[in-house]
């Protein structure tokens, strides 16, 4: 027997949490096609495209999580049986 619960609105937490995702994604890619275009040179260019990629790494679970709470409120609804 299914329970019948008021729908709550979470469209506009996932709205909100989408506009997030789309910037922290935007500095990522930023930050992959600075890493492309860069040259190395000398040891200090070689840590510092390694910084930047490991940085780009941190950076990409964040924007991993953003995108999985956005789809996650906006396709969030609940139900129970008896």
């Amino acid at each position: 027997m299914p329970l019948e619960f008021p729908t709550r609105r979470m469209w506009p937490v996932g709205l909100i949490l989408g506009a997030m995702f789309a910037m922290f994604a935007g500095v990522g890619w930023m930050m992959v096609a600075r890493i492309s275009g860069s040259r190395v040179r000398d040891v200090f260019d070689l840590m510092f495209v390694l910084f930047e990629g490991f940085w780009l790494l941190g950076w990409s679970v964040g924007v991993v999580i953003l995108g999985v709470l956005t789809v996650l409120f906006f396709f969030y609804s609940e139900s129970a049986r008896l």
